[in-house]
């Protein structure tokens, strides 16, 4: 049977994106509209079917290990996968990997939605700007990042993303020293909210960022605070027991959400000497992860015809 148009634009949506949860889908035997089986076929499918097959997932409860450095409850009817799957993750959403993955955590019943742990060895934050945050600011030099972005995108062929402003403005926990903020994106007619959490340590920064499409948002931020609540460094990582004359970052707050290697290239005086450049590289990767929770939705609402996904996981 022939693929139609409509089949066409679906399987072009999918190889633009090759999402993790789709790839999920197809590789779990989940039943799909009829003319999107031909997807299957394809060889770049088969390799992403291969990579997720190969990603060694948790299930709760138990512990999952963030690398060394930290650990997170896996509640039960959730699943996790450590450095090696992260970064195989990573691929199948279109990320290049880096050494930064510790883990994925996320719903097993596919809801549309995960958090993905990353950890940079940044040296200790000072939390001197926690009652001084200025969302405004903030923003604008989010939006002026993301303007030199979209030219870096448009010469390679991308299509543009606007910032459409804050989902949760910046707010600082001085208990728990997390950092949290979420942006609104829009990109391709479809919008994303990429919601971030910061964990400061001791001599660095764990990232836990929570993927999800808007409409997904609501019944996602409540069981993904409860997940973080299951989260801790573990012992002689906390950012207490920092000492006087270790590693120290080169930013604050403010520079955790505006780009932290971007500032600190500026205060060394590398930016000036390597130009806007290493900005819009900066931009390009943020405002790249900001954009797949739209994707997920968008493919999901496409190739599954609006009926009920059946696993036999």
């Amino acid at each position: 049977m022939r693929c139609s148009s409509v089949c066409k634009g679906r399987f072009r949506l999918f190889r633009r994106l090759t999402l993790g949860f789709a790839v999920m889908a197809m590789a779990s035997g989940v039943t799909i509209a009829s003319d999107s089986k031909n997807a299957l076929n394809d060889p770049k499918m088969q390799q992403a079917i291969a990579l997720f097959r190969s990603i060694k997932w948790q299930d709760g409860p138990g512990t999952g290990q963030l690398g060394t450095i930290a650990e997170i409850k896996i509640p039960e009817d959730y699943r996790f996968t450590g450095q090696d799957g992260a970064k195989k993750w990573s691929e199948l959403n279109q990320n290049i990997p880096t050494n930064a993955e510790m883990g994925v955590l996320m719903p097993i019943d596919k809801s549309g939605w995960y958090i993905v742990f990353t950890y940079h060895d940044s040296g200790h934050v000072a939390d001197d700007e926690k009652g001084s945050l200025d969302a405004a600011a903030i923003f604008e030099s989010l939006r002026q990042g993301n303007d030199a972005a979209n030219q870096e995108r448009r010469q390679r062929g991308w299509a543009p993303l606007d910032l459409v402003g804050w989902q949760v403005p910046p707010a600082y926990d001085e208990a728990t020293h997390n950092l949290v903020w979420a942006l609104r994106v829009r990109g391709e007619g479809e919008e994303a909210i990429n919601y971030n959490t910061k964990i400061l340590g001791r001599t660095g920064v764990m990232s836990a960022n929570l993927v999800v499409s808007p409409e997904k948002f609501e019944g996602a931020i409540a069981p993904g605070k409860r997940l973080l609540a299951g989260y801790q460094f573990t012992a002689g990582s906390r950012y207490a027991e920092w000492k006087p004359g270790e590693k120290i970052a080169e930013y604050g707050l403010t520079g955790l959400i505006t780009g932290g290697l971007v500032v600190a290239a500026a205060k060394s005086g590398l930016l000036a000497k390597l130009g806007i450049l290493i900005a819009k590289f900066a931009k390009v990767i943020i405002i790249g992860v900001l954009a797949l929770g739209a994707g997920i939705a968008k493919f999901f609402r496409s190739i599954f015809g609006g009926g009920r996904a059946r696993s036999r996981l």
